[in-house]
């Protein structure tokens, strides 16, 4: 992503970063790339005696098999068996490509494009003439090098090339083009109106197929899918139960958590310079939600990017860990100052073998979630990708067979819009004096959160999406934004109440009070010495945490008017994050040891040992 999109000028703006111990064997990189285009240039029609052009790079061996490869199970030898599936690639080349298609499409010399993905020409040909028909003269596709069969530059996933379908006239223009900008054109064929697809090899006939055949002739599988919820896990807590700020360090050093500025600083966000609001913020550099870029240098108009990632609980509840992560994603361009009614939604999907019944059983259920959020927030899915089988298999010491699968895993990304990048929102604190809302109702569902994770607690529900709830809590904070009467907003997921206020002090190197028993909160039923814990660490999803300027708390409520949402503490100016419990006592932690923790300085063990990093009194002195 360093070496190549950025080369080309990409900037790279947005991400996250998780772990898992299924991601093992199958190290998941998700990559999207968002682009603008004119309006009156998104239809595409090929037409009969449209010339068959590839453009770009020259084909070679690399990337053959690279679709099939990327949906196999993963084993000690793929190294050595599929290296040849990894395409190499060239952002030079990259660059002068694109360069050539904008500006033939600027002069209208083509009339359709798509790019050579997974399966290569065949895909790309085969699709552009899925209504006409093509004939191909594969010894005519310019090669790297001598010596690839027929069937080799027909599926090659060789990377920089696309494929035109340009009408016989405008043939010269084009070639035109592409020498100015020094790119490679070459006529490989011509789409015929007779519905087959014909391939040709030094003028013997090497492959031909009716293309209805092709796509529609494959009778379609039939799978049986299978979901049985895992049985319920009683509640257990740890004991003696530590209070939030004995596991806030712990939290914010937890690998979820913890910045990823050493992977952030190794990118360039500032490519081309359109970048409004960076991955990292204020003066303490603390995280963004979302991120925003400008769609034209020069113009007000950003493009808001936001992911959502709730990878702990694919295995607990697919419906809801898909729910979750989309409604984060929406949450963090939201709270960034998107407006709710213009967000697009993409899927990442990666799952192990979803030919076994439970595992197709688990990902229908994140379809429907997918289904069920898109209507509930009005958020189209305009793209998305998938990788369906990864599991990896080794034999160990003993001689037995072993294999190890993904937790089945949905990234959510969430596209939205802002007339005036000048004004986006971001979640470091600005000024002393700031009141804190919180914005949603608290649960004490806490299996899969990352207070589990360190072994604080123990079963119970997981954290449920209500889409209702949801859907009026980002329009309430949008409204909010949009009024200019927040100052800063942070959505609030992984470490839950806690951890973002902790960030957002970070970020302003500024610090607050925060009153946790005046959160809005469903927890009756929590044991008493657990209650602080389980309302400061909850993830229940959809809530927001907004600081409000002293002159502007009466506006923000009116707002706010029927959604649930309580003032629960201020902004001060000494940097020091004071949490009162519910039975008053107040704990305080430097926000300089917040960073450190944050930011991955050694720290001394904490929940596991049982040792206290926290003063109590409202002193910021005292902690060893």
């Amino acid at each position: 992503m360093r070496d190549y999109g950025n080369r080309m000028g990409i900037p790279t703006i947005a991400g996250a970063v998780a772990f898992d111990p299924g991601y093992l064997g199958n190290p998941l990189v998700f990559c999207g790339t968002v682009g603008i285009m004119p309006r009156d240039s998104a239809a595409a029609e090929v037409r009969r005696g449209d010339l068959v052009v590839v453009a770009g790079g020259r084909t070679g061996r690399d990337g053959i098999h690279g679709a099939t490869f990327s949906s196999i199970e993963l084993s000690s030898d793929s190294e050595r068996a599929s290296g040849g599936a990894v395409q190499i690639g060239h952002a030079i080349n990259e660059k002068t490509l694109a360069d050539f298609v904008l500006e033939a499409s600027r002069r209208g010399l083509f009339h359709a494009i798509t790019d050579c993905g997974a399966g290569g020409l065949s895909s790309a040909v085969g699709e552009m003439g899925a209504a006409l028909g093509a004939e191909v003269q594969l010894d005519r596709v310019p090669l790297k090098y001598a010596g690839l069969s027929a069937t080799e530059a027909w599926i090659s996933e060789a990377q920089e090339r696309m494929v035109l379908a340009v009408a016989p006239a405008d043939w010269e223009a084009l070639a035109e083009v592409a020498a100015d900008e020094g790119v490679e054109v070459t006529a490989i064929g011509s789409f015929t109106g007779t519905g087959r697809l014909v391939l040709r090899w030094e003028d013997h006939v090497a492959g031909e197929l009716d293309c209805a055949f092709l796509h529609d002739g494959r009778p379609r599988r039939r799978l049986r899918s299978r979901h049985v919820p895992p049985a319920p896990v009683p509640v257990a807590w740890r004991a003696p139960c530590p209070t939030p700020a004995a596991v806030l360090l712990d939290l914010l050093a937890a690998p979820d958590v913890a910045s990823k500025e050493w992977i952030i600083r190794q990118y360039d966000h500032e490519v081309q310079g359109a970048s409004a609001v960076k991955p990292l913020l204020g003066p303490g550099a603390g995280p963004a939600d979302g991120t925003v870029i400008r769609g034209v240098l020069g113009r007000e108009r950003g493009i808001v990017l936001g992911v959502g990632l709730r990878h702990t609980l694919g295995t607990l509840d697919p419906w809801q860990m898909a729910a979750g992560a989309i409604v984060e994603a929406i949450c963090n361009v939201v709270a960034a100052g998107a407006d709710p009614d213009r967000i697009a939604l993409l899927d990442n999907f990666c799952w192990g073998d979803v030919k076994r019944e439970d595992s197709l059983g688990t990902l229908v259920e994140a379809c429907r979630a997918c289904h069920d959020v898109a209507l509930a927030f009005a958020a189209p899915f305009v793209s998305g990708k998938d990788s369906l089988n990864n599991v990896f298999a080794w034999t160990d010491r003993d001689g037995v067979a072993r294999e190890r699968s993904i937790p089945p895993t949905l990234l959510a990304t969430a596209m939205g819009q802002v007339d005036d990048v000048a004004r986006t929102v971001t979640p470091a604190f600005t000024a002393a004096g700031q009141r804190l809302a919180i914005v949603g109702r608290t649960t004490a569902d806490l299996a899969g959160s990352q207070l589990e994770r360190l072994g604080v607690v123990r079963g119970g529900r997981v954290p449920a999406v209500d889409l209702d709830a949801c859907r009026g809590q980002v329009r309430a904070v949008a409204a909010a934004v949009a009024a200019r009467t927040v100052a800063s907003c942070h959505d609030i997921s992984d470490g839950g109440l806690v951890v973002a206020v902790a960030e957002m002090a970070i970020g302003g190197r500024l610090g607050c009070r925060l009153r946790l028993a005046d959160v809005p909160a469903m927890v009756a039923d929590t044991p008493s010495a657990a209650r602080a814990l389980a309302v400061g660490c909850s993830e229940s999803p959809g809530r927001f945490l907004c600081a409000v300027p002293a002159d502007a708390v009466d506006a923000f409520a009116d707002t706010l008017d029927g959604t649930t949402w309580a003032w629960v503490g201020e902004v001060t100016a000494e940097p020091v994050v004071q949490i009162e419990g519910f039975d008053g006592a107040v704990e305080s932690l430097p926000v300089e040891r917040l960073a450190s923790a944050w930011r991955g300085a050694a720290q001394e063990p904490t929940t596991a040992a049982g040792s206290d990093r926290a003063s109590t009194d409202g002193s910021s002195g005292g902690a060893r």
